[in-house]
């Protein structure tokens, strides 16, 4: 498949991965992030079994939901003005000038990936720590969607630094969860919704790796679509 460009530089021979693709898959994780951020406080807020949560907790959780939330819309929303609505008024054409752009989509994938972290970090610090949080499996997600979008070797290097802070990022909710003067709310208290909550966080953050793929997937035959020359 040509969509995949060989780049030899010396040695070092590297397949590169189009940064369109790159672009929409991490900013869509995002918005299916803070979804999964919602869903595992369903149960508590719908008060499962006895299940209750304080009002700061879910005041936080909206936010770094919220956030998230913002994370996807506003490169998108640039994205589209820029690309779309100028490019209608001084071209008659709409690339999508920043998802084109392999440096500035190289930059929001590593930016967004090291922030992912930070932000699951904080969303495990306040809910209960490394085995009373039910976000905890997800900290592995984030370096397989850097994976996904890998665009060569240097990519490659990086994301062992990413393995690297999520490891550090497990070890600091260990430790926040080892003893109960720092865990401000422990979800892992109610167990029938903490088990509900811990399935449907997992099971979102499955579907997210389908949605990327399928994302990348449409993305990648849009691209050869569009280079495919007309048959006569």
């Amino acid at each position: 498949m040509f969509w995949l460009a060989g780049v030899n530089r010396g040695d070092d021979y590297m397949t590169v991965l189009p940064p369109k693709p790159r672009f929409h898959v991490v900013l869509w994780s995002q918005f299916v992030g803070a979804f999964i951020v919602l869903v595992g406080m369903i149960p508590y807020w719908g008060h499962l079994r006895g299940a209750w949560v304080p009002g700061h907790i879910t005041a936080r959780t909206i936010a770094v939901a919220t956030l998230l939330i913002l994370m996807f819309a506003i490169p998108l929303g640039y994205n589209f003005w820029d690309s779309v609505v100028q490019g209608f008024q001084k071209e008659g054409t709409h690339p999508e000038r920043l998802a084109d752009d392999a440096k500035s989509v190289r930059r929001i994938v590593w930016g967004y990936c090291i922030t992912d972290l930070l932000l699951l970090t904080y969303l495990v610090h306040i809910t209960g720590g490394l085995i009373g949080s039910m976000y905890s499996g997800i900290y592995l997600l984030i370096p397989s969607l850097a994976l996904l979008l890998m665009l060569g070797s240097a990519d490659l290097r990086k994301t062992s630094w990413l393995i690297a802070f999520a490891m550090l990022g497990i070890a600091f909710s260990f430790w926040m969860g080892w003893s109960a003067k720092r865990i401000e709310y422990d979800a892992g208290q109610h167990k029938e919704a903490f088990s509900l909550a811990v399935a449907a966080v997992s099971w979102m953050s499955a579907i997210l790796l389908f949605i990327q793929v399928a994302i990348l997937k449409g993305q990648v035959v849009a691209e050869e679509s569009r280079q495919v020359p007309p048959q006569t």
